[in-house]
């Protein structure tokens, strides 16, 4: 218990100055414990979608950028807390006012109705008011927290569009590839069955073969179907993170094969802590925490006003600005609490509670973010290494199926051992696909792992 009080404190000064906090020694690896590129060393850029050497996937990503609705509100909501913070900013000085009073009062006198003007008066006051002085500075804090917590997850949102927007790209390149092999699998599963019905027809093979084929070739239109029904839910998808109806997009890419897998590995992983939305958005929710607390405490001192007045009087306007009757005032009010059944007490024992929380949460995001990064890295070189592996077995089920082939033409092989060895073909280059994309995939989980090259200290209106 001691060494978490002595945590809440570290982290509340530091909170309260507005600097990142510390976390505890072991929290922080020196090192990443998975390399993924031993070469290479570098974070990624807020661009980092033109690693990928891309450019209708770049194309797309610019038309992300300026025509997402989300994007739009989010880039919105990002302009209203920055006013918000500005307003905060005002309410650290005084509050001045102004008023200017032109009075003229008229009687009628009864006997014989003249009227008559007994009083014209003219005043101009100005005021200066300061309220609750001991609170504007835990109040700015308050605001200046907020509205970084509001800036990190208007970040996260835009990171996670873009992250969105090239997963379904190159979900819709993996899907026009199976297209074409589907393609490709059905070709020669016909050209098979040609074969298989010749041989029937000369006697040299049994009925049931050619009707084993048939149901092949009947799967092999229904994965085309299928997958024809897939391509057009991803262009739904990638539609409508551009704002346009389905038959507005189009995309010439149809393959993953051109697609340059870029290299990538982060610096130290303490630098991790100023790059990621989610850790900032924790460390500014333990800011709002730590300035609501002091705001709880400073609940038990009095409320400090101080008002200062210069009014000027005068018969009329003319008069008002040649020789006034200037009268100068200034008041102070301190008004405290002396019975409030013990509300402020428990207000702060809240207040204090929520900050300890905060304190665990930032912990515990921290601690999550390296774990993920860590585990992403060694994916992404497994699937490195995985992609190479289904490269060759591909090659190897390819010829084997070739031979194959011959060898059944040739009498030498029973139909079975080649619808065996078809069917493996078939498999495994849809396995090779799958394999591509698990590797796309993993990197881009790594790029948002790491922040996705937004930093604490940029202009997050650059991501928009």
């Amino acid at each position: 218990m001691r060494s978490i009080a002595f945590l809440s404190v570290s982290f509340l000064v530091g909170a309260c100055a507005s600097q990142t906090p510390q976390l505890p020694e072991g929290d922080i690896p020196e090192q990443w414990t998975s390399i993924n590129s031993p070469s290479v060393e570098q974070w990624p850029s807020m661009t980092w979608w033109e690693d990928f050497h891309q450019p209708e996937l770049t194309l797309y990503l610019t038309q992300v950028r300026q025509q997402n609705l989300a994007l739009g509100i989010a880039q919105r909501n990002l302009r209203i807390a920055q006013i918000n913070l500005r307003d905060a900013g005002f309410d650290l000085a005084p509050t001045p006012n102004i008023s200017v009073n032109l009075s003229k009062t008229a009687t009628d006198t009864l006997d014989d109705g003249v009227k008559r003007a007994v009083a014209d008066q003219a005043s101009a006051t100005a005021t200066l008011g300061y309220s609750d002085i001991l609170k504007k500075p835990g109040q700015f804090q308050l605001a200046r927290a907020t509205f970084a917590a509001e800036q990190a997850q208007q970040a996260s949102i835009a990171l996670d569009i873009y992250n969105t927007a090239a997963q379904s790209y190159f979900q819709l390149l993996f899907i026009r590839e199976q297209l074409a092999v589907a393609q490709q699998n059905l070709d020669s599963a016909e050209s098979l069955l040609n074969i298989i019905q010749s041989k029937v027809d000369n006697g040299t093979t049994q009925p049931l073969d050619a009707l084993q084929q048939r149901i092949a070739v009947q799967q092999q239109r229904n994965a085309l179907a299928s997958l024809q029904q897939n391509e057009f839910s991803v262009l739904s998808t990638l539609a409508l993170l551009v704002a346009k109806p389905v038959a507005d997009v189009h995309f010439n890419g149809d393959t993953l094969a051109d697609i340059v897998v870029p290299d990538i590995q982060p610096g130290l992983p303490a630098a991790l802590l100023k790059r990621r939305p989610d850790i900032i958005q924790a460390e500014a929710n333990l800011q709002i925490a730590s300035a609501n607390q002091l705001l709880a405490r400073l609940a038990f001192l009095p409320n400090i006003s101080l008002t200062g007045q210069a009014g000027a009087v005068s018969d009329s306007l003319a008069e008002l600005i040649k020789s006034p009757t200037v009268v100068l005032s200034a008041a102070a009010s301190v008004v405290e609490t002396l019975l409030d059944n013990g509300a402020r007490a428990r207000n702060n024992t809240k207040a204090r509670l929520r900050l300890e929380n905060s304190v665990a949460s930032y912990r515990q995001t921290a601690l999550a973010a390296f774990n993920e990064v860590n585990v992403l890295l060694q994916n992404a070189r497994l699937a490195k290494q995985l992609s190479d592996v289904a490269k060759a077995d591909l090659h190897r089920a390819e010829e084997a199926n070739r031979i194959a082939q011959i060898r059944y033409q040739q009498g030498a092989e029973p139909y079975q051992t080649l619808l065996t060895t078809q069917n493996a073909m078939f498999a495994i280059r849809v396995q090779s696909l799958q394999t591509k994309l698990e590797r796309i995939n993993t990197l881009l989980a790594l790029y948002q792992a790491l922040g996705g090259g937004w930093q604490k200290n940029s202009a997050t209106e650059q991501l928009f």
